[in-house]
C-alpha cells in the first residue's frame, strides 16, 4: 500500500507517520477519487484502538496521507513462540474486536487483520492499524454500488495477507464485517498458540487449508485454556460466514466475560482432561488449590469419570466436522494376488461413509497422496486434516470372506472402535453396510431414513458378478483412461450384467462406460457407426438400470453422463446429477460432470464452484485440479488460479504446461 515515513507537521508542532500512495493508485484518476471517497470513511472512525486518518494531501504530483503516529512494537514483534499468557490473549482480544466493532458500526471492513498491524504503544495501549486497505460495507444512499464494491489497489485482485484472509476473501468475492471476523480469529489462535491455525509449505498449501481444512482445536493445542475460549475461535474460523458470529461487539462481549471469570477467581473450565478419547470431561481451575487432599479427590473423581466413559464414543460436537480418512483395506487373502477385491471393499466402505449426511469422507486419491509422505495415523490425518482414520483388512477364502475395520482418533492414535466380520462370501456386500452403520453409531451420528435404507440395500448376490463389477470400477477409477481400458471395463461390466441380470449398479457403471465411449468414437474419423451403437448400448443399460432401481444414486449418475455426453441436453443432465448428489454429498466425481456441463454452457463461475466444491473432497486428483486451474483461467480469475497451479505442478508437473497464462 506505499512507503511510510515519520515526518513533522509544523503547522499543529506534532509527529505524524506519512504514507506514499503506489505510483499506479496516484496515477489513475478513477482508482484515485474512489480511494479518496472512500478514505472519507475510514477518516470518520474515531476510536481509541483504532489509528486516526487525518487527511489525503499532494505535493509535488506526490500523493500521500497523514496519519496518527504510533511509537511501539507491533504484536507480530511480541509475540512468543509459545503464545501470549491468557490475560494478555484477552485484553489484545479485546481491544481489536472493539476497533472491528466500531468500524463495522461504520459500514467499514477492515479485510487484513493480523498481527502486524496490531500495536502495542510504549504505554500500553494497543492499536490497529492499516485501515487503508478497508472499504465500505454498504453503499449509503445515492452511491453507486457497482463503483464501490471495487477492491482498492488492482481491480478483481485478491486483497489481503494470505494466512489471515477468509476463503470468501481468498475467491476474491465480495466480503463484509463477516471476512473480519474470520481474520480475527486465526489472529486469536495465533496469540494463544504462537502459531497460526492454518500453515502449510507453501502459500497454495496455505490457501488450500484456509478453503478446506479445520485447524487443531484450540482445547488439544492449549489444554489449560478455557475452553470457552476455544469455542469463539472455532465459531469466528466457520468457512461459512452465516456460521460466524453476526458482528464483532458478539466476541468481544464474550472475550470480556471470559476475563471478567478469570478476574473474580471464579473456576473456569478448560480444555485441560484425563486421558479419555472423550472429550467432555473438563474441569480445571485457574488457581492452584494447595490442598493435597481436594487434588487427590480431584484426581479420583476424573479416574472415574474416565473408567466411566472408556465405552463411549469420540464424537465432536455438532460445529466440528467429522472428518474421515479411510485407508486402503490390507490383502490378506492367500490364494489371489490381485488385489482388486480388498480395493472393492475399501471403496464401497467410502461410498457407505460418503452417503451419510453428517460426515465428511476424504477422497481416495487424496489418501493416496497422504499416505506417501505419512505413514501413521496422526501424521495421515493431520496431513488430511481428518479428525479420524479407518483401517482395515480383507481375507478372502474359498467361500469365506473376513473382513476387519477400527476407527482411529488421528490425534491420540487410540482405537474408538473396532470389529471382525466374518460371512459367507455371497453376504460379503451387506459387510461395508454394517462398517459404516457401526461407525455412525460410534461418532453419533443420527442416520436419516433414507440413508438407513439405503445402507441396507445390497446391490447384488452374486459374487461372480460382483467381481467382474470391482474389476470394471478398478480400471475407470483411473484419472485418465486409454481406449483400450475402456473397453476391457465395459467387457467386464457387460460379463457382470449377464451374470447377474438385475445387479443394478453393474448396468449403470455399463451406461457410464458406454456413454463415455461414445464421446471418444465421435471424435474418430469414420467411426460414426460405432459411436451409434455405443450410445445405443448406454441408453439400453441406463433404462435396465432405472427399471431396478429407480431413484439411486448410480442410476442417478449414469443419467446425467448419458443426457451430457450422448443426448447433449445439459438441463436434464444437470437435474440428474444434482438429485445424485443429494444422495451421495461427498461423490467428487459427480461435481466434476456438472463442472462439465457448466463449461459447455459458458458459465465458467458455475464451473468453478462444482470444482472447488470436488476439490475439497478430493485434493489429490491432478486431472480435477487441471480443470480447475484452466477454468479460472478461462474466466479469468487469475489469482485464484495460481495456487492450484502450483499444487498441479507438485502433483503432475508433466501437464503444468497446458494452462499458459497460469505461468
Amino acid at each position: 500500500m506505499g512507503e511510510v515515513y515519520r515526518a513533522r507537521d509544523t503547522k499543529l508542532d506534532r509527529d505524524v507517520a506519512l504514507k506514499i500512495l503506489p505510483a499506479a493508485m496516484a496515477s489513475d484518476p478513477a482508482r484515485l477519487r474512489r480511494f479518496e471517497r472512500e478514505a472519507k470513511t475510514v477518516a470518520g472512525l474515531n476510536h481509541p484502538h483504532i489509528v486516526t486518518l487525518y487527511s489525503i494531501e499532494a505535493a509535488d504530483g506526490v500523493r500521500f496521507l497523514t496519519m496518527e503516529l504510533i511509537e511501539g512494537r507491533s504484536v507480530a514483534e511480541l509475540l512468543p513462540p509459545e503464545g501470549f499468557p491468557l490475560p494478555r490473549v484477552l485484553d489484545l482480544g479485546i481491544a481489536v474486536a472493539d476497533a472491528l466493532a466500531a468500524a463495522h458500526a461504520r459500514s467499514v471492513a477492515h479485510r487484513d487483520i493480523k498481527p502486524a498491524d496490531v500495536m502495542v504503544t510504549t504505554d500500553g495501549r494497543v492499536k490497529v492499524l492499516d485501515f487503508g486497505l478497508a472499504k465500505p460495507i454498504e453503499s449509503a444512499p445515492g452511491e453507486d454500488t457497482a463503483t464501490r464494491a471495487q477492491p482498492l489497489t488492482v481491480d478483481g485482485a485478491v486483497i489481503g495477507t494470505v494466512p489471515y484472509m477468509s476463503p470468501e476473501q481468498l475467491r476474491g468475492r465480495e466480503v463484509d464485517h463477516r471476512s473480519d471476523i474470520f481474520s480475527l480469529g486465526v489472529l486469536l489462535y495465533e496469540l494463544c498458540t504462537g502459531h497460526r491455525p492454518f500453515r502449510g509449505d507453501t502459500q497454495a498449501d496455505v490457501m488450500s487449508s484456509i478453503l478446506t481444512a479445520s485447524p487443531p482445536e484450540l482445547a488439544r493445542v492449549k489444554p489449560d485454556h478455557p475452553c470457552r475460549l476455544g469455542s469463539v475461535v472455532e465459531r469466528c474460523l466457520q468457512k461459512d460466514p452465516s456460521g460466524r458470529y453476526g458482528a464483532a461487539t458478539e466476541v468481544r462481549d464474550e472475550l470480556a466475560a471470559l476475563r471478567a471469570e478469570l478476574e473474580s477467581g471464579r473456576t473456569v473450565a478448560t480444555g485441560v482432561s484425563t486421558p479419555s478419547p472423550d472429550r467432555t470431561p473438563r474441569v480445571a481451575s485457574t488457581r492452584r488449590r494447595p490442598a493435597l487432599i481436594g487434588v487427590a479427590v480431584l484426581a479420583l473423581a476424573l479416574l472415574g469419570l474416565w473408567a466411566g466413559l472408556r465405552s463411549r464414543d469420540h464424537a465432536a460436537s455438532d460445529s466440528v466436522p467429522k472428518t474421515i480418512a479411510v485407508l486402503p483395506f490390507e490383502n490378506l487373502s492367500p490364494q489371489d494376488s490381485s488385489d482388486f477385491f480388498s480395493t472393492g471393499i475399501y471403496e464401497d466402505v467410502i461410498t457407505a461413509l460418503g452417503s451419510l449426511h453428517d460426515l465428511k469422507v476424504i477422497s481416495r486419491t487424496s489418501v493416496a497422496v497422504a499416505m506417501e509422505e505419512a505413514g501413521t495415523p496422526r501424521e495421515i490425518g493431520h496431513r488430511l486434516d481428518a479428525r479420524y482414520v479407518v483401517e482395515g483388512s480383507v481375507r478372502r477364502f474359498e467361500n469365506q470372506v473376513r473382513v476387519t475395520a477400527q476407527l482411529v482418533d488421528a490425534a491420540t492414535e487410540q482405537s474408538l472402535w473396532s470389529s471382525t466380520y466374518d460371512r459367507e462370501l455371497r453376504d460379503v456386500l451387506a459387510v461395508q453396510a454394517s462398517i459404516a452403520q457401526d461407525i455412525a453409531a460410534t461418532l453419533r451420528t443420527t442416520l436419516q431414513p433414507a440413508e438407513a435404507a439405503k445402507l441396507r440395500d445390497v446391490p447384488t448376490v452374486v459374487i461372480a458378478a460382483y467381481d467382474e463389477y470391482l474389476r470394471a470400477r478398478t480400471i475407470l477409477n483411473a484419472s485418465w483412461i486409454p481406449p483400450d481400458a475402456l473397453r476391457e471395463a465395459i467387457d467386464h461390466l457387460q460379463s457382470a450384467t449377464v451374470t447377474d441380470p438385475d445387479f443394478a449398479d453393474g448396468w449403470a457403471l455399463l451406461s457410464r462406460a458406454e456413454s463415455d465411449l461414445t464421446d471418444h468414437l465421435r471424435d474418430l474419423d469414420d467411426r460414426e457407426e460405432d459411436a451409434a451403437a455405443a450410445a445405443d448400448l448406454a441408453e439400453k443399460a441406463l433404462t435396465r438400470a432405472e427399471e431396478l432401481a429407480p431413484g439411486s444414486a448410480s442410476a442417478l449418475k449414469a443419467k446425467g453422463y448419458f443426457y451430457r455426453i450422448v443426448r447433449k441436453d445439459p438441463v436434464t443432465a444437470l437435474r440428474a446429477l444434482d438429485q445424485a448428489m443429494t444422495l451421495n454429498p461427498n461423490d467428487a466425481e459427480t461435481l466434476q460432470s456438472q463442472s462439465w456441463i457448466y463449461f459447455s454452457l459458458g458459465q465458467l463461475d458455475a464451473c468453478c464452484d462444482a470444482l472447488e466444491k470436488a476439490y475439497a473432497i478430493d485434493n489429490a486428483n491432478g486431472r480435477l485440479i487441471y480443470m480447475l486451474t484452466f477454468s479460472y483461467e478461462l474466466a479469468g480469475r487469475y489469482a485464484e488460479m495460481v495456487p492450484f497451479f502450483e499444487r498441479l505442478a507438485r502433483l503432475e508437473p508433466e501437464r503444468t504446461h497446458l494452462p499458459v497464462q497460469a505461468r
